[in-house]
C-alpha cells in the first residue's frame, strides 16, 4: 500500500495580495525562426504590457476608478500620447497614458517617469564606447529588434553627442574636485 505525498502546505488559507494578469500571446513559428529576437520581443511586449498596467494604476490613483463619477476629482483621464522609454541602449516609442489636473495641467504619472530614465541610456553607450565601439556602429552592437518597432538615439551623431555631453560632465566634475 502506497503513503500519498499530497497535502497541505503550511501558507495554504493566508489571503493573497492582489496581482495584475498579463496575458502574453506566443508566436511559436516565429520563436522558433529566430529565437535571440522573438524572446527580446516577447520581453518587450511583456514589458510594454506591465508599463501600460502599471501607468494604469497610477492613473486610477490620480483619477479615480474608470467610469465612475466623482465629483470631487483631483484629476481627469487624458486618453494616450506617444512616449518613448529607455530599452537596451535605445529609445523605443511606447504609448503613454495621460491624465490631467481639474486646471487643465498636464500630470506626471511617476511609473512613466522612471520608464524615461536616461541613465540605462547613458550607461549603455560610455560601455560601448570605453571598448571600442565605434559610434556608425554602436546600432549593431544592440540587441536586434523585432520588426515593426521603432528604435531612436541609436544613430552615429546622436551616440557621438551622448558621449561628449556625457564625458564633459564627468571631467568637469572630475576637475572640480581639489587635488590631492
Amino acid at each position: 500500500m502506497k503513503k500519498s505525498r499530497t497535502g497541505s502546505f503550511a501558507g495554504e488559507g493566508l489571503a493573497s495580495p492582489p496581482v495584475a494578469t498579463v496575458q502574453l500571446p506566443l508566436p511559436l513559428l516565429d520563436v522558433l525562426a529566430d529565437t535571440r529576437t522573438a524572446f527580446f520581443g516577447l520581453c518587450l511586449d511583456a514589458g510594454q504590457q506591465v508599463l501600460t498596467a502599471m501607468m494604469e494604476h497610477d492613473r486610477e490613483q490620480l483619477c479615480g476608478p474608470k467610469n465612475v463619477p466623482d465629483p470631487t476629482r483631483r484629476a481627469y483621464r487624458g486618453g494616450s500620447t506617444r512616449g518613448e522609454v529607455t530599452l537596451g541602449g535605445r529609445r523605443v516609442l511606447v504609448p503613454r497614458l495621460r491624465a490631467r489636473s481639474v486646471d487643465g495641467h498636464e500630470l506626471d504619472l511617476p511609473s512613466f517617469a522612471y520608464a524615461t530614465s536616461r541613465d540605462p541610456l547613458d550607461a549603455r553607450t560610455l560601455e560601448a564606447i570605453a571598448i571600442g565601439v565605434a559610434t556608425r556602429k554602436y546600432r549593431r552592437a544592440l540587441d536586434p529588434l523585432p520588426e515593426g518597432i521603432r528604435e531612436r538615439a541609436v544613430s552615429k551623431s546622436s551616440v557621438s553627442r551622448r558621449f561628449v555631453a556625457l564625458t564633459s560632465a564627468r571631467l568637469t566634475t572630475w576637475l572640480a574636485q581639489p587635488p590631492g
